[in-house]
Order: C-alpha cells, then structure tokens, then sequence
C-alpha cells in the first residue's frame, strides 16, 4: 500500500472504479484502525502495570509515616506544600484530607519520615493551576506521583532539587515549555514518565545522561524535537525504554541501544524515526516487547531478531521495511504477536512461522508478499487473528486453517487467491471474522459458514462466485455482511435476520429472491442492494402475422422467477415505454404487425426495494407478415441452406447484375454484387427474409428464406 495512505489513515487515529469497492473503503481503513488502536492498548496495558508495579514499592495514600520520636515535619516543607495546595487549586481537589488543617503526616497523599516529606501521591485528583517553584523546597522528596491530572505551565526548573527522587510520574497533564535541563542533578531518579503532555517542548535535555540509575524511560505523545540521545545507550540498568507518539521527533535508532542488555521493552512507535533497523537489537536477549510501527524505517528487517529468545511481541507494521520476512523470525517460540503490516515486504510467507505455536495474532496484511499460503499455518494452534490481506498471494486457501481451533478473525481480502473456499467453517467454532473479498475465488459461498455461532461479519464480494447463500442464518444477527458482486443468486429463508451494514449488489438476485426469503429495509441498518445485473433473455422472438400469438412471458423466457404481485413491469421498445402492468411478467398484442418490430427490454420495480430497478438484457422482436412474392420456380436461383444461420450459398445466373436481402417490410439490409457464391448473413436478427437477384433485361427473381440464430 501507498506509504502515504498509509500515513493519512495513522494520523487519523492518533492511528475501484466499482461502486461496491468504494462502499467497503471505511470498513477496511476501520480494520487497519482497530490494529493500530490494539496495539496501542497492549502497550498501554503493559505500561499501566510497569506503573502499578512500581508503586507497590512506595507506601499507599493510606499508609502511616514513619517517625523517629515526636511526628514534626520541617517548616520548609509544610510551607511549600501550602504553596502547592494554593497554586493548583486545592480547593477543587476531589480528595483533600486533612490539608492545612491538621498535622502535615495526616494530608491526603504526603508521606513523612524522620521529619522529612517523602512522598506526594496525588494521581487523578482533579489537580489544575501549576507547579509553584518553592515546590522545589522539598529536597528529602522520594516519590512524586501527580498522573492524571490538568496541571499546566511549565516544569519549575527548581525541581532539580530533588536530589534524593527515584521516582517521578508527571503523565498525562498539561505541561507546557521545554524539559529543564536541572533534571540531569536527579542522579538518583529509577522511573521518568512525562508522557500525555502534548506540549512539552524543544529536545530530551543532555544533561539527563547523568540519570545512569534510570531503570524506566517513558516520553509519549508530547511535542518534542530532535533525536532519541545516544546516552541511553549507557543506561545500563534500564529495562523499559519508552519514547512514542512524539510526532515532531525525527531520529535513527541509536545503535548503541544495543547495549541495554537488561531492557525488556522497547517502544519507539509512532515517531518520524528513519533508516534502518539496528542488527544490534538482537543482542538484547531479555527483550519481550520491540514497538517500532508507524515510522518512516527502511532496508530490512535483521534476521538477528530471530535470537530474542524471550520476545513475545514484534510490532514492525507500517514502515517502509523491504526485502522478505526473515526464516529465524520462526525460532521465536515465546512469541505471541507478530506485526509486519502496511510496508513493502516481498518474496514468500515462511512455512517456518508455522512453529510459533505460542502466536495469537499474526498481521502480514498491505505488503507486496506472494505465492501460496503455507499449511504450515494450520500448526499455529493459539492463533487468534490471521491478517493476510492486500498482498498478491495466489493459489487456493489452504484446508489446514481448519485446525485454528482458537481463531476469530481471518482477513484474506485483496489478493488472488483462487479454487473454491473450503468448506472448513464447523470446525471454527470461535470465529468472529472471515473475509475473502476481491480474489478469484469460484464456487458457492461453503454451507457450514452459518456454523460458527459468533459469527459476526463476512466477506466473499468482489469474487467470481456463484450459487445461493448458505441456510442457517434466519434469527441471526450480524455487524457486517459484504456479499456485493460474488454472483449471488438467492436466499434462502432470512426471518428475522438482522446485519448493522449489508452489502448485496450487483449480484444476480430479483425482487422475488429478496421478499420471498423476508428480506427488507428493516433487516440492516444500512442495506446497499443496488444495482443488480441485468436478467438474460434466453431467445429472440419470431412472429408471423396473423398466425401467430403475440406473448411473451418473463417467467417462461429467463431463469427468473417473477411472481411477487407487488412487481412492476415496464416493457420498453427502444427508449419508448409501451407497456406497463403491475403483477404479471406476460406482455401480449391482440393487433400487431411489423411496426412493432424492434429491440425491446423489460425493467422490473417494486416498493418495498425503492432504489431498485431490474433490467432485463435487450431483445429482438421480428413480426413477419404476408408478402406476395412471385413464387414462380426459377432452375438458375438456388440458395441454400434454408434455413440459414451464417451464410448463404447462392448459385447465381450468368445474367444476374446485382442481389439484395430485405426484411419482410422491404427494407434492404444486405446488397452486392454476384461476385462470389457465399454471402455472410451473420449480422442479420432471426426471422424471415426475401433473396433477390436482379437482371438487365428481366424481372428480377425473389424466394424467402428463415435466417435462425
């Protein structure tokens, strides 16, 4: 896919000419959005508990102090935490204990020790206003915790003072400014998490190279510049690096992250980083999580990836990664999520991913892959989400996908696979999603697709299938059913049936397929059934006047049924309606005659499908009426044969100057000269015709022929 696109649908989220393909768009750029959103969520999660785990380490709100005699705080510490209450609105805190009432080891969130405030434990307090600078007065400080609130302005330099602080949570609020550079005095800080304020400025400080005790690093969704510092690098006691979402920052990966040999995750995603990615990563052996997606990174993906042992996250989606997905990616056997999405990866699928049998989602979908589907891919037992789409995959979808017993979602769409789909779906008893739009694909939709009891959306559009729908989905409801442009030919029994979007058209369905099988309007919140191809009339029609009956009935004339008494039939001859009758598919002439003669077409209404008109392919109607003819024997005109479908031969007179062809009304539709023997009459409508042969010096000699399909 376009990197662009690609970058456009990230953006969005903080992540042809066919009428059916355009209708489908939102609901794959909303897959794309959900994959970069879960991903977002698994790595929120991950840092959510780092946090909680952290915090177990330092006494709760509910804690007792610690006192060495007499419980007394120094002065200096009261008073700024006074300063502290005033400058952020302390009377607006949801919880505000004790402050300025009582003794300073009795206020909400402050713990003290030997006459020293020690910790200030303030998360999701409906703290605003800013950070005053006497803040700074608080030098014994251990623990500082102000997660989840509104404080603004800018980080008071005068923090620097807390010399003895190992840990300091200032996440999602609304700082403002640079990042101070006094935080390089903190030499003794183990956890920074600044994330969730957006506008934070300029650069990470140099000075921070001092912080060599930092065991977790979080800067995301801030407004910072610049590179990732080589420095961390020297961090060798750091286990989380995370630095995300910064979409100002443009940097490589510093290969000297590969020295962080204690680091468990790495999170990098969602920034400008470019080039490559460092083969040095595969180093880190204690590595369970690497982040990188959504950035600009190019070349290849490193094969030493494969020796991270205890990896059981890789999440590469959306770069600008080329070349083919390494083999030793197979040896990652802790591995639970593999997400190479959205870049220009080539060659084939590795059988050897088939021996993650640990992987519950595996996404490979908008690359440049092909050739077959491995069955190695039916070994990967846990597999909970299978992401193939926008590839060039060929060759038939593998049976061994049967043997997913945990899979809910299978995306295959935008490909060329093609065979007909397995009939696989009993055994797939968790499946939520299976789409397979835009292939080749052939044959009917399987009849055990209504196994699957949580089956919520299915895909088979855009394929060159054909056959009903499968039975069992009357009582059903669905989110999504994309069936547009598959050659479907009916339903069967839908009562009750209920989709929120149900996308049927361009398929080969009548207003007797969908009412008969109690489909309306009702059954989804958004339906698109229009249009439907046009119904083929099996033959032309020939009527001999006045011997014949002038009636054509649609029912006996197409493979249709047309019996819904709410159907309206307009019959047209040409662009001019001659004809139109509610409940019957019959139109008959009691006083006909060649006047009536034409190309005719049929197009079908009804009520209950208001933006729904059925056509019918055109036909031709041919009315023969008498024509005296000298039917006199003439030995030198004989034509044959008669009838005729694509040439006559003629046996012309040595005499004969000219011939002709006319229609029954005299209308000459083929003329020559008697230069040859075999005249092509293919172009001619089914019906009757007069052959003439015309002379210099004697009347012209005329017999009739039939000219048949």
């Amino acid at each position: 896919m376009n990197k662009l696109l690609w970058i456009i649908l990230i953006s969005l989220i903080g992540l042809s000419g066919k009428a059916q393909e355009k209708s489908q768009i939102n609901f794959w750029s909303q897959e794309k959005e959900r994959l970069v959103q879960q991903e977002k969520k698994i790595v929120e999660d991950q840092l959510d508990k780092i946090r909680l785990s952290k915090k177990t380490k330092f006494p709760s709100n509910s804690a007792k102090s610690i006192f060495n005699g007499e419980p007394y705080v120094l002065k200096s510490d009261s008073l700024a935490l006074v300063s502290f209450y005033n400058s952020t609105n302390g009377d607006s805190w949801y919880v505000s204990d004790n402050w300025l009432i009582g003794p300073v080891h009795e206020w909400y969130g402050i713990k003290v020790n030997n006459g020293r405030v020690r910790s200030l434990n303030m998360d999701g307090n409906n703290i605003t206003g800013s950070l005053p600078a006497d803040i700074g007065n608080l030098s014994a400080l251990d623990t500082v915790s102000l997660y989840d609130n509104q404080i603004g302005g800018s980080i008071p330099s005068e923090i620097g003072n807390w010399t003895e602080l190992s840990y300091l949570d200032l996440d999602i609020n609304n700082f403002t400014g640079v990042i101070p550079d006094m935080f390089g005095q903190l030499t003794k800080l183990k956890t920074l998490f600044i994330g969730g304020n957006p506008n934070i400025t300029g650069t990470i400080p140099p000075s921070l190279e001092n912080a060599t005790e930092m065991e977790i690093l979080q800067f995301y969704s801030t407004g910072l510049e610049g590179t990732i510092p080589s420095f961390f690098g020297n961090f060798s006691k750091l286990t989380y690096l995370y630095i995300a979402r910064n979409p100002s920052m443009s940097s490589t990966i510093p290969v000297e992250i590969g020295n962080l040999t204690n680091l468990e995750m790495l999170a990098f995603h969602m920034n400008n980083i470019y080039g490559s990615i460092p083969a040095e990563l595969g180093q880190l052996t204690n590595l369970e999580s690497i982040y990188l997606y959504a950035n600009l990174l190019s070349g290849e993906i490193p094969a030493s990836l494969g020796q991270l042992s205890n990896l059981t996250t890789l999440s590469l989606g959306s770069n600008v990664l080329t070349g083919s997905i390494p083999v030793e990616l197979g040896n990652l056997a802790a591995l639970k999520i593999l997400y190479l999405w959205g870049n220009n990866l080539s060659g084939g699928i590795p059988a050897e991913l088939g021996q993650l049998s640990n992987l519950t989602r595996l996404s490979l979908s908008a690359n440049s892959l092909e050739g077959n589907i491995p069955e190695a891919l039916g070994n990967l037992s846990s597999l909970e989400a299978l992401f193939l789409s926008e590839n060039n995959l060929s060759g038939a979808i593998p049976l061994s996908l049967e043997n997913l017993s945990n899979i809910r979602s299978i995306y295959l769409w935008d490909n060329q696979l093609d065979g007909t789909i397995p009939d696989f779906f009993e055994a797939l008893d968790s499946l939520r999603v299976f789409n397979c739009e835009v292939n080749s694909l052939v044959g009917p939709i399987p009849a055990s697709i209504a196994s699957p009891p949580y089956l919520h959306t299915m895909g088979f559009g855009l394929n060159p299938m054909n056959g009903p729908f499968p039975e069992g989905f009357s009582g059903r409801q669905m989110i999504n059913l994309f069936l547009a442009d598959c050659g479907l030919q009916s339903f069967p029994d839908m009562t009750d049936f209920y989709a929120a979007k149900i996308f049927i058209e361009n398929n080969d369905l009548s207003f007797d397929d969908l009412l008969d099988a109690n489909l309306s309007l009702s059954s989804a919140d958004y339906f698109s059934y229009w249009p439907q191809h046009e119904i083929e009339v099996t033959d032309n029609f020939i009527f001999n006047n006045p011997e014949d009956e002038f009636s054509i009935d649609l029912n006996q004339e197409t493979d249709e049924s047309f019996s819904h008494p709410e159907n309206d039939y307009d019959w047209y001859k040409g662009s001019n309606l001659v004809y139109n009758v509610k409940g019957s598919s019959v139109f008959s002439l009691s006083e006909y005659s060649s006047d009536d003669d034409g190309e005719y077409s049929v197009l079908i209404s009804n009520s209950a499908f208001p933006e729904l008109d059925i056509a019918t392919e055109s036909f031709s109607v041919t009315v023969n009426e008498t024509v005296d003819i000298d039917e006199q024997e003439f030995p030198e005109l004989l034509i044959y044969p008669n009838p005729a479908s694509l040439y006559l031969s003629v046996s012309f007179p040595e005499e004969a100057s000219y011939y002709r062809i006319t229609d029954m009304r005299g209308v000459i539709s083929v003329a020559g000269k008697p230069s040859t023997e075999s005249i092509d009459i293919q172009q001619l409508i089914p019906g009757y015709y007069i052959f003439e042969i015309g002379f210099q010096d004697r009347a012209a000699q005329r017999t009739k022929f039939l000219k048949t399909e």
